[in-house]
């Protein structure tokens, strides 16, 4: 791989003159191929963007307007937008396809190599200057409104991938196996790549994921360690097969709030050696707690080294003690540096002591764990109480009809709420289970305070991230959607 990366660099240097900072895209699936093009770019001295392939020809068209990138890798599979790509910028002649050996409409990375960079003629990797030179730009859902996008630098990178400050690689060894689930574009599939090539571990790569073939690949392949959402956690647990998981001895789950019931379900069935609740922000880059191994998983753990972590009033900032419920503030070694030509809701996230205002909800105990309550975003206020869409989603999931579940709170009067659920139901149930049905059960077993009042909305899928977040935002705009048409 370095050899080949060298060679792409070389060729890169000498057809497009990379300066510092220069934007470039790759835009296709996880593939070893895609990891080549990444890689290469940056040690050119390139700034790199990762996009997914399931984003559309006027999502990309709008990326390269908006991020002025002077070269674009793309992979076959969105060869379609490629081409509208090139009719719609007649100038812009520099898109690369990185995972075929010919193509007849753009330049291929073999053919590019064998252009201009058959033999190394030069062995330059890029050194950043100081420690503010942006490496990578990453998606977020940051803490309010559209998804951003976070400036990492290269001295972020190599803070982050320090052995010593990340639990999910201390104990790696060259025989473990990496999931790489997640595409790139998100700070959990890039960390897994990566991560497999710094400490010699092997990786499999998924062109795309659902919790089968993620399950599958445990069982032929033997991953050993794996970051999963609840929500993957969730449809594990559900799977309809038997799978052999005794490979995975090390899962890290993350992204969102966990229920004790579904680590529970979850260890009940499946003998593992570590198994951690772990938070982290991509704005932050390197993991801010981690739990203790297998013991009390529904918190997100303690404090890692090197990291500040208080509890405040985010009306007023009074700082708050054990067991008092607010916004999370954390402050890291590692400096944010900002979204993407987005000042404001850089500002709005970052305070000039250097706090990042996570928009979490949590505490501390007595023991000094953290615990995760909710976004600050999607919490439900409903009779003047407020709570986690979380507390209502696992009744949902204990319904052996439902496979997925998601709240969202819906406006009712000034200042208050009601929660409008979303459900996906196993296919054998499709026609035998209605909204009455699934009301009764869920508000039979929770409190006045948490009623589902605004009704069930059947659908095929959840929105989620790439990683696997559940996209309540989505879900509003569905719902809202629709009550425009009635």
């Amino acid at each position: 791989m370095f050899r080949l990366n060298m060679k792409l660099e070389n060729a890169l240097l000498r057809n497009f003159g990379i300066n510092p900072g220069d934007v470039f895209i790759v835009y296709g699936a996880n593939s070893y191929e895609f990891l080549v093009a990444f890689l290469s770019g940056l040690i050119a001295g390139g700034t790199a963007m990762s996009i997914r392939e399931v984003d559309t020809k006027y999502e990309m068209k709008k990326m390269i307007l908006w991020t002025e990138a002077k070269f674009v890798f793309v992979g076959t599979s969105v060869r379609e937008t490629a081409l509208f790509l090139k009719n719609e910028f007649p100038t812009f002649q520099n898109i690369i396809v990185f995972d075929t050996q010919f193509d007849d409409c753009f330049p291929t990375v073999r053919n590019f190599i064998n252009e201009y960079s058959e033999t190394i003629v030069d062995e330059f990797i890029y050194e950043p200057k100081d420690c503010d030179e942006i490496a990578v730009i990453l998606e977020s859902s940051g803490i309010s409104g559209a998804m951003k996008a976070t400036k990492l630098g290269h001295y972020d990178l190599a803070t982050c991938y320090c052995r010593e400050n990340n639990t999910f690689i201390s104990d790696t060894i060259s025989c473990d196996v990496f999931s790489g689930h997640s595409h790139m574009s998100h700070h959990t599939g890039l960390s897994a790549h990566l991560m497999s090539i710094i400490y010699g571990a092997k990786i499999v790569s998924f062109r795309s994921t659902d919790v089968n073939q993620f399950l599958n690949a445990v069982e032929n392949y033997k991953i050993s360690r794996a970051t999963i959402t609840p929500s993957m956690l969730n449809l594990i647990n559900k799977s309809d097969r038997n799978f052999d998981l005794s490979s995975l001895q090390h899962l890290f789950i993350g992204g969102s709030r966990v229920s004790k019931k579904l680590i529970d379900i979850f260890l009940k069935n499946h003998e593992i050696e570590e198994l951690r609740n772990v938070y982290t922000m991509t704005e932050l880059t390197i993991q801010v707690t981690r739990s203790d191994n297998k013991r009390c998983y529904e918190a997100i753990g303690k404090v890692c080294p090197g990291i500040e972590i208080k509890v405040i009033n985010a009306k007023n900032g009074q700082l708050l003690g054990e067991n008092k419920t607010g916004e999370l503030c954390v402050r890291s070694p590692i400096k944010f540096k900002g979204y993407f030509k987005d000042d404001n809701a850089s500002k709005e996230l970052l305070d000039d002591d250097g706090w990042i205002h996570t928009g979490d909800i949590g505490y501390f105990d007595e023991s000094e764990n953290f615990f995760i309550v909710d976004r600050s975003k999607d919490i439900i206020k409903q009779h003047g109480f407020s709570y986690s869409p979380v507390d209502v989603e696992d009744v949902f999931l204990e319904h052996n009809a439902v496979k997925e579940a998601a709240l969202i709170g819906i406006p009712y009067s000034f200042e208050e709420e009601i929660a409008h659920a979303f459900v996906v139901l196993h296919k054998k149930f499709e026609d035998k289970i209605n909204e009455e049905d699934l009301l009764h059960f869920v508000n039979n077993r929770t409190s006045k305070i948490r009623e589902v009042k605004g009704g069930v909305h059947f659908v095929n899928e959840i929105p989620k991230t790439n990683v696997g977040k559940i996209l309540r935002r989505k879900l509003r705009d569905v719902f809202f959607n629709n009550n425009n048409k009635h």
